[in-house]
């Protein structure tokens, strides 16, 4: 099976009832002014750090009344090597969130592996606050399913990193698509 038939099967995995859900939990978060706060290890904190770009820039530029606050907590490397030097790698996304200290938030987490000590470092940290949580994982799941982390979970049902990773990043692309068109003062214009 190639590559791209393997992807596409990895894709259908996921119900499209998980993908509704994930979008309405962002869209009603951005309507309350909620940000979103991303993270993610390796390839993960890549497609972490896209997504921001997507959802910040793109609502912004579609939209004169609509804007939606997102941070990748994978950006700051000064911040990132701080915490892990001083206090371990597995608080650095928790420490962040604290230092942060919002009031509410969504927390979403993009893990292929689903077992990053500081994913589940995060998400637990976000259920302490009483933050949504979101997490995209692949494989089995991993300690994210095992213990029943996030609110919302996107299972990419593959055992491959670079089909788990491509698929997290269409899923949030076709996220962002679908919250810039409903925001968009003229979506007919969009250049999705």
């Amino acid at each position: 099976m190639s590559y791209i038939d393997r992807l596409k099967e990895a894709y259908d995995s996921v119900p499209q009832e998980d993908l509704d859900l994930l979008y309405n939990t962002l869209c009603c978060e951005s309507e309350y002014m909620n940000p979103a706060l991303f993270f993610g290890n390796g390839g993960s904190a890549a497609v972490a750090n896209h997504v921001v770009t997507d959802l910040v820039k793109g609502l912004a530029e579609d939209s004169d009344t609509h804007c939606f606050e997102a941070l990748s907590l994978c950006s700051n490397v000064p911040l990132i090597t701080a915490i892990a030097n001083d206090l371990g790698y597995d608080k650095v996304f928790s420490k962040q969130m604290e230092y942060l200290n919002f009031p509410d938030a969504i927390a979403v987490a993009v893990s292929s592996s689903g077992n990053s000590p500081n994913v589940l470092e995060g998400l637990k940290y976000a259920r302490s606050k009483g933050y949504i949580t979101v997490a995209l994982v692949g494989f089995e799941g991993g300690e994210v399913l095992k213990q029943g982390l996030a609110d919302v979970l996107i299972h990419v049902k593959a055992d491959n990193y670079g089909i788990v990773e491509d698929c997290h990043m269409a899923i949030l692309h076709e996220l962002a698509q679908r919250l810039r068109t409903s925001y968009a003062d003229d979506p007919s214009s969009l250049k999705l």
